[in-house]
């Protein structure tokens, strides 16, 4: 056909593609989900967290509440720079994992790295305000 599309040109547009869809949808939202969750989850899994439960039944909500207007905090202050660093780090990660790894092992390259990403995370979203 006349509209064939060189082969090198077609492999650079999904690789952009991909990273492009993982920069401006995973990595927009992953550190959102991971500082609530983890807001939520170390200030709510303690012994008189457990205590509070069997006593009332349910889950102390104020506490709850405080936890994620907590992290709320933290994402203000924090997203632009975990964002930043997120732009200067995943996209070439990224682009060595759809051009050089197999497609099977694709996903234990990225949670290797994902592991000091996290790392990272923990430490970002815990450290106090400059």
């Amino acid at each position: 056909t006349l509209l064939q599309i060189d082969p090198v040109i077609k492999s650079k547009t999904i690789l952009t593609s991909k990273v492009l869809a993982d920069q401006l949808i995973f990595s927009s939202l992953y550190p959102l989900y991971f500082i609530f969750i983890t807001g939520v989850l170390v200030n709510n899994t303690g012994k008189e967290d457990l205590e509070y439960i069997l006593k009332n039944k349910c889950l102390n909500t104020i506490k709850i509440n405080t936890s994620l207007n907590d992290s709320w905090k933290v994402i203000k202050n924090k997203y632009i720079e975990i964002y930043k660093t997120d732009c200067a780090v995943w996209p070439m990660i990224q682009m060595i994992n759809f051009t050089f790894v197999s497609a099977h092992l694709q996903p234990i390259f990225v949670n290797s790295i994902n592991i000091f990403w996290n790392a990272f995370l923990c430490y970002v979203s815990n450290e106090s305000p400059h």
